[in-house]
């Protein structure tokens, strides 16, 4: 509804209608979704890898693009349905995982403050961030079960999805220990179940590391980063520069990023009390790869849709706010924040 009242309140922009978009993308529907990694993630559906700078994105979720707009004859439209399907799936799971871990009435606010988070909307928009949530929150459901076999293959899904998938193997890891001191297996067992779960995903990462390296453009498993202008960096730097960026008033965005990292990162005390131990690794690793990484257009590019995934963020703030006054304010806040963000990404505003 905010999508359909800003882009009727607004002229076409022309990059609605860039040629490398299947057709379809000026449909009312579908044109406001029409933004930023979304065309990217079409043009790879319908053309391949043709141009260097593709080579950023992972292959699965336009792969399952591809599939999907061949069975109901529209990419632009699959590129929709997919992620309303994934984001919907990975609620469900986590509602699960959360009521198991904690109780119904957390599991209940989590998922609902996930839902309307600040930066929601990427996990209902032509972006991968749906899919790889659902691989995130799969991960903890398989492990927390002792099915490390099927937790593996899901994060070989991960890594197809984003690259920072590698980090599910953090928590697979402590998951394999803990069940190892729950259950006094032998460590002949343990290696044995490490194999099998930790084996596929990084077998996975050494192909795509032969592939990049040997490909035409010989860009390196990082390589195709710098093509966007991005690149390593002490976490310090980042944040510096980040500050300095807001400072200097050119990227407004960067506001909501370091927000969103700083307000996450305050959750690890209280997670590391609270939860098992996989929830914060998994949580600290995330936040470690994001301020060790400098975008091409603001520093913390992006940092507040990848901090949308980090789900255990959620579960904190979920046990935080007990009380219904505390959780009302916080949830209009974040409905409020995401229409806004929402808003200004229809109208070609670069949000994250």
């Amino acid at each position: 509804m905010v999508a359909l009242l800003v882009s009727a309140a607004a002229p076409p922009h022309a990059y609605v209608e860039q040629p490398f978009v299947a057709a379809g993308t000026t449909n009312p529907l579908l044109a406001p979704f029409q933004r930023e990694d979304a065309l990217w993630y079409q043009h790879i559906a319908a053309a391949g890898y043709d141009i260097p700078q593709a080579a950023a994105f992972m292959p699965l979720f336009p792969l399952a693009i591809r599939v999907v707009g061949a069975a109901i004859g529209s990419q632009a439209l699959a590129a929709l349905l997919i992620p309303t399907v994934c984001t919907l799936v990975a609620l469900w799971l986590l509602h699960d995982l959360v009521r198991t871990e904690i109780g119904i009435r957390a599991a209940t606010r989590t998922v609902v403050l996930i839902g309307i988070a600040p930066a929601a909307f990427f996990l209902w928009a032509p972006f991968s961030e749906s899919m790889f949530l659902l691989e995130s929150v799969a991960v903890f459901w398989l492990a927390r079960r002792g099915q490390h076999a099927a937790a593996g293959v899901v994060a070989v899904l991960s890594v197809l999805t984003r690259l920072q998938g590698a980090v599910l193997l953090v928590p697979l890891m402590a998951h394999l220990w803990l069940h190892h001191r729950r259950d006094h297996e032998s460590w002949r067992a343990l290696l044995r179940s490490a194999a099998i779960a930790l084996g596929p995903p990084l077998a996975v990462l050494s192909a795509l590391a032969v592939a990049f390296s040997t490909s035409g453009w010989h860009l390196g498993l990082l390589g195709a980063q710098a093509l966007w202008h991005a690149h390593p960096a002490a976490p310090w730097s980042v944040l510096a520069a980040s500050v300095a960026a807001i400072a200097g008033g050119h990227h407004p965005e960067e506001l909501v990023n370091l927000l969103s990292l700083l307000a996450a990162a305050a959750t690890l005390p209280v997670m590391w009390r609270r939860l098992p131990p996989p929830y914060a690794l998994f949580t600290g690793a995330s936040l470690l790869v994001i301020l060790c990484h400098s975008g091409g257009n603001s520093p913390l590019m992006s940092a507040s849709r990848f901090v949308t995934v980090i789900f255990p963020v959620f579960i904190v703030l979920a046990t935080l706010l007990e009380k219904r006054s505390r959780f009302r304010l916080v949830a209009v806040v974040f409905a409020a924040s995401s229409a806004l963000l929402f808003a200004a990404m229809v109208e070609y505003v670069f949000v994250a």
